[in-house]
């Protein structure tokens, strides 16, 4: 993942600049195409791909503040609701519930998370 990128998030987030996080939102999107076109070429993304899910799971923070639904949506809408907690409180982020198979990613995905909040609370 671009640095730059995820310095901008950073950004974005810190001023809680709603439109800058739209915009950076169909970036990451981009690059997370970028990634699983990589995963059928028979590269191991998991890593970069959790990265680019806990930037956009922390744009839609911003965006969607804190609400919960059902199924993978619903685990993304409640990271994304521990992570506005995260970074309210400077608390943990903690994986939510997720089908088999999908655990490690989210794991992966979390960390991620409570390295962006660690980041927005030292800016504080």
């Amino acid at each position: 993942m671009d640095n730059k990128l995820r310095a901008a998030v950073l950004d974005a987030l810190a001023r809680r600049d709603a439109e800058e996080a739209r915009r950076l939102l169909a970036e990451v999107h981009r690059e997370k195409t970028y990634v699983l076109g990589d995963h059928y070429l028979g590269r191991d993304v998991a890593g970069e791909a959790a990265r680019l899910h806990a930037l956009h799971i922390a744009l839609l923070s911003l965006l969607y503040g804190r609400v919960e639904a059902g199924g993978i949506t619903g685990a993304d809408l409640a990271l994304a609701s521990a992570f506005a907690k995260a970074r309210a409180d400077c608390g943990p982020v903690e994986p939510p519930q997720v089908p088999e198979g999908l655990a490690d990613l989210y794991r992966l995905v979390a960390e991620e998370l409570a390295r962006l909040a660690r980041e927005l609370c030292s800016r504080s």
